[in-house]
């Protein structure tokens, strides 16, 4: 969601400027879209999952970790904030859902340093909640088997990082 970035829409796909508010509505839209596609199934779903991390930051010290300058609406602390609370927003929505929610947080590029602090306040956020379970890894890959079923995450291959998937 690149929450921070600041860029004009002539650079995006969509031709539209994206920004910290742009960024905050599209978290609070696919929150709705999830809940009420979910809502919707008529067999339901006893467990939940969401991957989480990536480039959730646009940047909180204006730089990515390779070190390349980016556009932000702002950095520091109030990104940090604004991520903390959308993901907090994103996970609460959905949680009524579900018995059971997993949620699993990886690194991205941009984040940096902040990416695991980040999934570790997160954590510490649902610690006593029975129904969620959240899984920071320092890493940007992850592979997790649920049943006969192995989904693999991974931010990204680049010039500079060659990510291949991990060992369970």
């Amino acid at each position: 969601w690149h929450i921070g970035a600041l860029s004009e829409g002539r650079y995006m796909s969509r031709g539209r400027e994206w920004n910290t508010t742009r960024a905050r509505k599209a978290v609070e839209e696919y929150a709705k879209q999830v809940f009420e596609r979910v809502s919707r199934d008529p067999v339901g779903f006893d467990k939940g999952i969401i991957i989480f991390g990536g480039d959730l930051f646009n940047s909180v010290s204006g730089y990515t970790s390779n070190g390349t300058s980016v556009k932000c609406d702002f950095t520091g602390d109030q990104q940090f904030q604004d991520s903390e609370l959308l993901t907090i927003h994103f996970i609460d929505s959905l949680t009524p859902l579900f018995e059971k929610l997993d949620v699993y947080y990886v690194k991205g590029n941009h984040g940096g340093l902040h990416d695991f602090p980040l999934g570790r306040v997160i954590n510490a956020h649902y610690r006593n909640d029975p129904k969620v379970t959240v899984n920071v890894f320092s890493k940007r890959a992850h592979v997790i088997k649920e049943g006969n079923v192995m989904f693999g995450f991974e931010h990204g291959a680049s010039a500079e990082t060659k990510n291949t998937l991990p060992d369970r």
